[in-house]
């Protein structure tokens, strides 16, 4: 039954699963090099579905991933986040939402982070992180900022800090 639809009385459900979002024609703009900052939802494959895109040739002080910590590793002290590796140099600055020192303990798998440096051999090399509340952040919400290094036009997909971003009809995109 599934892709069938059945009417009942003057209610029509449709089975199957639910439709993904149409394939947006990829903006010129969005090519490898350029800076993009970007909103958008981790999915279950472990994309990001952008709803935000924000195009600059101006690029920013450092690169930037937000979102849920998936995992630690306390041994090589790096944290993984929307799949993308973020290693904390003893020297990185860790601050909790009140600015204060944070124990490294307190990084957790589930905890909201905020976390800035330079993306390079395929990490993020954070000169600081900061953990946030996750009282006002939808689950799965991802935000990033860097440059882009791969367009896939026929997908709807670019790469920005190793993740692959998909874009589409409801994605809005800006040049700055």
């Amino acid at each position: 039954m599934r892709g069938e639809a059945i009417a009942i009385g003057v209610l029509a459900l449709a089975l199957g699963a639910a439709a993904a979002p149409a394939r947006a024609q990829m903006p010129e703009d969005i090519s490898p090099g350029v800076y993009a900052e970007l909103e958008g939802i981790e999915d279950a494959s472990g994309s990001i579905l952008a709803s935000e895109v924000e195009l600059r040739h101006a690029s920013g002080s450092s690169d930037q991933v937000q979102g849920t910590i998936a995992s630690v590793d306390r041994v090589r002290r790096q944290i993984t986040v929307a799949g993308i590796r973020v290693l904390l140099p003893a020297d990185a600055q860790i601050r909790g939402d009140a600015g204060g020192s944070v124990m490294s303990a307190s990084l957790a798998s589930g905890a909201r982070v905020d976390a800035r440096g330079r993306f390079e051999d395929g990490v993020l090399r954070a000169r600081s992180l900061e953990l946030r509340s996750g009282s006002d952040d939808r689950e799965g919400e991802v935000g990033l900022e860097g440059r882009i290094s791969g367009v896939d036009r026929a997908e709807g997909t670019f790469r920005l800090l190793g993740a692959t971003v998909r874009v589409t009809s409801d994605t809005a995109v800006e040049l700055d």
